[in-house]
């Protein structure tokens, strides 16, 4: 664990905060990621182009939204850290 967050000993605390936000952003992001992916939300209110929509990128957004929450939790988990 030290191999993966030694390098931020000595940072300063903004760029620790700027961390926590990345990382809550991304948390974000993955989540809503992974609703589209799962038809949750709708990318558009046209039945036609969300079924087309995620006919295309829907797989993707299954897969990719929740290693953006993980990567979120990581920066955060980082940016507490300090």
């Amino acid at each position: 664990m030290y191999l993966c967050v030694g390098w931020l000993v000595g940072k300063s605390p903004r760029l620790t905060r700027l961390m926590q936000l990345e990382g809550f952003l991304a948390v974000l992001a993955g989540v809503y990621c992974t609703l589209l992916g799962f038809g949750v939300v709708a990318p558009a209110k046209d039945p036609e182009y969300t079924k087309q929509w995620r006919k295309k990128f829907g797989t993707f957004m299954k897969i990719s939204g929740p290693f953006m929450i993980l990567f979120g939790f990581v920066k955060l988990l980082i940016g507490l850290l300090k």
